[in-house]
């Protein structure tokens, strides 16, 4: 499965998070951000935060944004072998999309 690594433009992990804080009060949960990880070389914590990202989406019913999050978490731990994680990843996506 061919899992798109590109984010929509309009979606930033750090725009998610201030829209869901401000909005829902729960994405205080999972403050490592991914731009964080990314910045510092930190792919495998990049793609942890992606992966609650998705979970902090899900909960809020931001469905699309959850499943853009999570393909984001499967492309950076396929990168990084890190197979365990990716199957977590790809399970909530499917869980998303039923």
């Amino acid at each position: 499965m061919a899992i798109p690594s590109r984010r929509s433009p309009g979606l930033t992990p750090r725009r998610v998070l201030d829209v869901q804080a401000a909005s829902a009060g729960i994405a205080h949960r999972h403050q490592h951000r991914p731009d964080h990880h990314a910045g510092v070389g930190d792919r495998h914590g990049e793609g942890i935060a992606w992966n609650n990202l998705g979970v902090v989406l899900q909960e809020v019913r931001r469905f699309v944004d959850a499943i853009e999050a999570f393909q984001q978490a499967v492309a950076v731990f396929e990168e990084v072998g890190d197979d365990h994680n990716r199957d977590i990843a790809l399970a909530n996506l499917a869980a998303l999309r039923g």
